[in-house]
């Protein structure tokens, strides 16, 4: 092997090795970004219901939608990883078809991941929806006229449901094609 090819390998190494770093952190930040906002918001939706804080039923589902988009985020970025260090097993490793993570790692074998991945868009989705309940079970009498009309209630409502609805569905869906592919 001579002194380029050598520098190649090293490089390709060091590569993967870095590609490898940063999908397990991306992870590590999409399992902190699951726990801190299912937590988060989950505590916030309960105090809106128990302290009769209405306003945060308005605000919480933007909060949402943001903490979804990030999730969604580094579940790309992880997946893009995957399929880049894919492609570089594929052309490293010739005689041993079987070695490498990602060669392995083929669709049969992440459902466990599908399941999990599936129910960190799925809780939050339910929160949202109680976000969207709790807007509309505002009070009759609110201390908030407009915000606690029953027209406006059901406006906002309606806007939520299509915008997270579409969200949501956008995402799962758009998960799937990045895992068949």
């Amino acid at each position: 092997m001579d002194d380029i090819e050598k520098k190649e390998w090293e490089f390709l190494l060091e590569q993967y090795k870095s590609l490898r770093e940063e999908q397990l952190k991306k992870m590590e930040r999409q399992y902190l970004i699951t726990g801190l906002g299912i937590g988060g918001v989950a505590t916030l939706l309960s105090a809106a219901y128990q302290y009769d804080i209405y306003s945060l039923f308005l605000i919480l589902p933007l909060v949402i939608l943001a903490y979804m988009t990030l999730y969604e985020a580094e579940s790309r970025a992880i997946i893009n990883v995957g399929k880049y260090v894919k492609e570089m097993e594929k052309e490293i490793i010739v005689n041993h078809k079987c070695l490498g993570w990602e060669n392995w790692l083929e669709p049969s074998r992440y459902k466990v991941y599908d399941i999990i991945d599936f129910s960190s868009r799925c809780i939050p989705f339910f929160l949202y929806i109680g976000c969207i309940l709790g807007i509309i079970t505002f009070p009759k009498e609110s201390e908030y006229p407009f915000v606690g009309g029953e027209k406006f209630r059901c406006i906002m409502a309606c806007i939520y449901i299509v915008i997270g609805g579409m969200i949501f569905l956008y995402f799962v869906f758009e998960q799937r094609k990045k895992r068949e592919t």
